[in-house]
């Protein structure tokens, strides 16, 4: 117990553990995620929440021309560090200051939990037609470019897609449109024209126009997200098969959808609810299972929620289900207890203390 407590007083006086320690770097931070929070506000009403994400939260540095701005990351980078040494090096460790030492703790973790969310959390989802089965659900945003060649496969990711070049020089990738629509023209037929990025992300559908080069021939490629996600050549005697299609993930189970139904609320056509009736299969057990707004069903790491309901071109019905995948659901709830917890501590223990003097 001497000895931590030397070794505490010894790097207490450090220049870096004082600086990440300070109470007056608390007070920065906060300030920066105050005007964070109000900036990317701001920003997402003329640009969508999810580019307001990625420039303000999701990334380290956001930039105004030259100038750097920490964005959420770095701020809560530095919080983290901020918490851990004040933990370390400021707190006294006895049973007066024992709540609010739990209460940190609590914060902590929430910090963690932010983290593991962030990196290794999914978000994607399923849309289903009555009697249809998947086993893989669709990301919301992230497009993916696959070529298939032979046995081989590609996956190019949909970050590549501003590169010229890729296999070696083979591929090209001579235009990208992060939105796109077909327009007929009355000399040129039907073309690919870049349309604004809409507000909601999820709608916006890409557009590729790529260059293969080999050795004999020079081919070019449009493919668009809707109405061409495929394309096919021949090269060297060989097909290749080009793929324009969301990222997908492989689920441990199967859904099938064995019914979807719309409540209204009365005398209007706007939903009152929605309730999808599924058959939930793995290698194990078949289920029947039913998921309404208020009922999502769980697997695993895997909660299956009821999103949306439409009626697409042919006349059928189909139901949307958002799937969250979540290594660590259960960690912002023990963070809440704990820190809940070491409130109710300090408030007693200040009482007690209170009362003894």
């Amino acid at each position: 117990m001497q000895s931590l407590r030397e070794f505490r007083r010894k790097f207490a006086k450090n220049t870096v553990v004082k600086a990440l320690s300070s109470m007056k770097l608390t007070v920065v931070l906060f300030f920066f995620l105050s005007l964070l929070t109000f900036w990317g506000t701001l920003y997402q009403v003329e640009h969508g929440l999810y580019l307001a994400q990625e420039k303000f939260f999701n990334s380290y540095f956001l930039f105004l021309g030259p100038v750097a701005f920490p964005s959420a990351r770095t701020v809560l980078w530095l919080f983290s560090l901020n918490l851990i040494f004040t933990l370390i090096f400021r707190f006294n460790f006895t049973w007066k200051n024992l709540g609010i030492n739990i209460s940190h703790l609590g914060m902590l973790l929430l910090l963690i939990s932010g983290f593991l969310t962030l990196n290794f959390s999914q978000e994607s989802y399923i849309n289903l037609t009555e009697g249809e089965a998947r086993n893989f659900s669709s990301d919301y945003h992230k497009w993916q470019l696959i070529l298939i060649d032979g046995e081989q496969k590609y996956i190019f990711p949909s970050k590549l897609f501003k590169k010229q070049s890729l296999l070696e020089g083979k591929l090209e990738i001579e235009k990208y449109y992060k939105n796109s629509a077909f327009f007929d023209t009355p000399f040129a037929g039907q073309i690919i024209k870049e349309l604004k990025t809409e507000k909601d992300y999820e709608l916006n559908v890409p557009a590729l126009f790529l260059k293969y080069t080999s050795q004999a021939q020079e081919e070019l490629i449009e493919m668009h997200g809707n109405s061409k996600p495929s394309a096919s050549l021949i090269v060297d005697g060989k097909e290749l098969i080009f793929l324009l299609r969301k990222k997908t993930y492989k689920l441990p189970f199967s859904v099938t959808l064995s019914n979807v139904e719309r409540v209204l609320h009365s005398g209007t056509e706007k939903a009152k609810s929605y309730k999808s009736d599924v058959v939930i299969k793995d290698s194990k057990y078949s289920r029947d299972f039913t998921i309404s707004m208020n009922k999502p069903f769980r697997y695993g790491l895997y909660t299956l929620y009821q999103s949306g309901f439409g009626v697409n071109q042919d006349g059928q019905e189909f139901t949307v289900l958002a799937v969250a995948k979540n290594i660590n659901y259960w960690l912002p709830y023990v963070a809440t207890v704990i820190a809940s917890l070491g409130l109710f501590i300090n408030f007693a223990a200040q009482i007690m203390f209170r009362r003894e003097s």
